[in-house]
């Protein structure tokens, strides 16, 4: 099986959009097609695209890769930030009015409507380098080491890039014999293990397998299997109970998870 998301997928999608509109002139309900077939979209939308896309008049548009790669769902702003910069220098106060200013340029410039000048940007124009190879075959950085429990590039990629806020950070204690300024934990009830972590990390491994596992729910603990250490509630503060052959880890994890910065969740809870 493969899996396309990105910049492939927003041009196939967009290919195969522009072929059933020409297919099946009237019957999709897609920008001054005046059809009754409503067409959603979720294909490889950016900070690059956004405008162009919802010019089309595809409803709804959602996002979905984009959040997945570092800075998260913080990537939103720039994205609207750039789709009001864009209506806004066209006199656009709503999107209707965005999508009839979008086709009006396409048949100006010898298109059907906005989706087919969208397709000949992505493949003949000045968008063709946004979708090429040569624009996207810069894979992630990465560092010859491998991942260990303890210690490693502190880049933060595995806390912005995670999709459900499962990874949280807390400074190194001081003389504490391990490396690196910050370490890293994983919420267990919050990972679904997902594998983006691991697609962003530079170094060697699963930052959801190889990070402390930390679980609040005892029957959850008892059912997973790999490493994985039990939170709970004692006097005002955290105990942390081991899955068998972790114990070692305990004090560690029990010195920095009742620091002052420690566990993000009210000890009360837990």
């Amino acid at each position: 099986p493969m899996y396309l998301s990105g910049a492939p997928l927003h041009t196939i999608t967009v290919s195969l959009l522009n072929a059933l509109m020409e297919a099946m002139p009237g019957v999709l309900a897609v920008g001054e097609q005046g059809g009754d077939v409503q067409v959603s979209f979720s294909a490889g939308i950016n900070k690059e695209n956004l405008a162009e896309t919802l010019g089309t008049g595809v409803v709804p548009t959602t996002i979905c890769s984009d959040l997945l790669k570092p800075g998260g769902y913080g990537r939103l702003a720039p994205m609207l930030k750039r789709l009001t910069e864009e209506m806004t220098e066209a006199g656009c106060r709503d999107l209707p009015a965005w999508r009839a200013h979008r086709h009006q340029l396409a048949v100006q410039a010898g298109h059907r409507d906005a989706v087919a000048a969208h397709v000949d940007a992505m493949v003949n124009g000045d968008e063709n380098e946004l979708y090429s190879l040569a624009g996207n075959e810069k894979l992630p950085r990465e560092v010859d080491h491998v991942l260990e429990m303890w210690g490693c590039v502190a880049c933060n990629l595995c806390v912005t890039v995670c999709p459900n806020d499962a990874f949280f950070r807390l400074p190194t204690p001081e003389d504490s014999g391990i490396d690196g300024r910050q370490q890293y934990f994983v919420l267990m009830e919050l990972c679904n293990e997902c594998g983006n972590c691991m697609t962003f990390c530079p170094e060697e491994g699963d930052p959801a397998q190889i990070k402390p596992r930390l679980y609040i729910d005892e029957n959850r603990f008892a059912t997973m299997p790999g490493q994985g250490f039990l939170l709970t509630s004692e006097n005002g503060g955290i105990a942390v109970t081991a899955r068998e052959g972790w114990e070692a880890e305990v004090p560690r994890l029990h010195e920095m998870l009742n620091a002052s910065e420690g566990l993000p969740l009210d000890a009360s809870t837990v």
